[in-house]
């Protein structure tokens, strides 16, 4: 029996519904792609692969190009932005360090009188009227003509009075600001009590104390003898303590003041009867910063280390048994303690490498420390002895460190 399947239906195109029966291919020729678009027939069609590969390689480096030049441009541009903000802000700098010159330098011709009023520096510190001890020489020195360059008036005080009259004439020669001349030595009372009676004057009112008078007889107490110890002790101890007392008192009494006590890197660690009598000083700062800071008065005591003042040509001592990255200039000392006064810190030691310094001393065994510090001024014991006996030597002088 036959099946009965239903009959497909042809789907129209196909050869049997063409009018001449042929194939769905035109007999006319097909257009070339190239020839549709008005191009060359041999550009799609004639090319070796060696020239397509070569084309397509071709085009891959140009949009590579393409894209870095894009992203320099982008570069460029970031640039350029970072640039100009950088100058911007350079520009605000050097405004604003142009003020601050403006403030702090007096112009040449204008001489500051008694009676100038008091104007603000930078740092919050006014122009005051500074007594700073050990004026004659090394860090007091370089201290005095910085507070004098500043504009501050001065009263330098220092034994010599030679030495003192011609510092005096040239801080006001070279600044144009009162200075006055004290002469008092203090290791006598006598002269200990002239300055502090200055301090507390109220006639021309003293607002800031720098004590930097000192002298230094080596680290070895068996080898000294007892007066050099008790002139080393007073002119670290009794000295400095009668001078800020009498300087708290008159400060007080007047709103405010700054008191800087120039110590040692020595006050910080072991190091014999010269460090003993630097720590202090450290220690004095560090309680009297804390508890009159409320009241107006900041303390600092500086810390510095080795220290180019010329202490060692005079005292006859081998500079040559510090190294020389140990060395700072006088300069930078006496610019960093200022500034750590008008911050109001209690303590400053001059130089990353010596606060670095410090930092490990404070974790090493103090007999390590001791033997490191008495081998290193065990050139100088002889020729600072020699110093402080010396009746041309300045007591004024500082020891290696301050």
């Amino acid at each position: 029996m036959a099946s009965s399947s239903p009959r497909r239906r042809r789907a129209p195109g196909r050869a049997a519904d063409l009018p001449d029966g042929g194939s769905l291919t035109s007999s006319s020729p097909s257009p070339t792609p190239g020839l549709a678009e008005g191009g060359d027939p041999g550009d799609a069609t004639d090319l070796t692969p060696e020239e397509q590969a070569s084309k397509k390689a071709a085009e891959k480096q140009a949009r590579r190009e393409s894209r870095a030049a894009l992203k320099q441009d982008a570069k460029d541009a970031r640039l350029a932005k970072r640039t100009a903000k950088a100058e911007r802000r350079l520009a605000r700098a050097q405004k604003k360090q142009a003020q601050r010159v403006a403030r702090r330098v007096r112009p040449i011709g204008e001489v500051p009188t008694e009676d100038s009023p008091v104007t603000d520096l930078p740092g919050g510190v006014p122009t005051m009227r500074y007594l700073v001890t050990g004026a004659t020489s090394g860090i007091g020195e370089e201290i005095a003509r910085q507070l004098a360059a500043q504009g501050h008036r001065l009263v330098v005080v220092g034994r010599d009075a030679d030495r003192l009259e011609r510092t005096a004439r040239s801080l006001r020669a070279a600044y144009r600001v009162p200075v006055e001349a004290l002469q008092a030595d203090l290791l006598t009372e006598a002269g200990l009590d002239a300055v502090a009676e200055r301090l507390e004057s109220p006639a021309e009112p003293i607002t800031g104390l720098v004590h930097s008078a000192g002298t230094g007889v080596g680290p070895e107490v068996h080898e000294t003898t007892r007066r050099q110890e008790f002139d080393q002790a007073f002119l670290h101890v009794q000295a400095p303590l009668a001078l800020s007392q009498a300087a708290l008192r008159a400060f007080l009494a007047r709103g405010g003041g700054r008191i800087l006590l120039v110590a040692s890197v020595a006050g910080l660690i072991p190091d014999g009867t010269y460090g003993a009598a630097k720590s202090w000083a450290v220690a004095f700062a560090r309680w009297a910063n804390i508890r009159y800071r409320s009241e107006g008065v900041h303390v600092t005591a500086l810390c510095p280390g080795p220290v180019y003042t010329g202490f060692h040509e005079r005292a006859g001592i081998d500079a040559a048994s510090y190294p020389s990255w140990a060395w700072m200039p006088v300069d930078e000392v006496a610019r960093e303690g200022l500034a750590a006064l008008a911050q109001g810190q209690s303590t400053c030691v001059p130089s990353r490498r010596f606060r670095s310094l410090i930092q490990a001393a404070k974790m090493a065994p103090d007999t390590l420390v001791e033997r490191f510090s008495r081998h290193r001024v065990a050139a100088e014991v002889s020729a600072a002895t020699r110093s402080t006996s010396d009746p041309d030597s300045d007591s004024d002088s500082e020891r290696t460190e301050a």
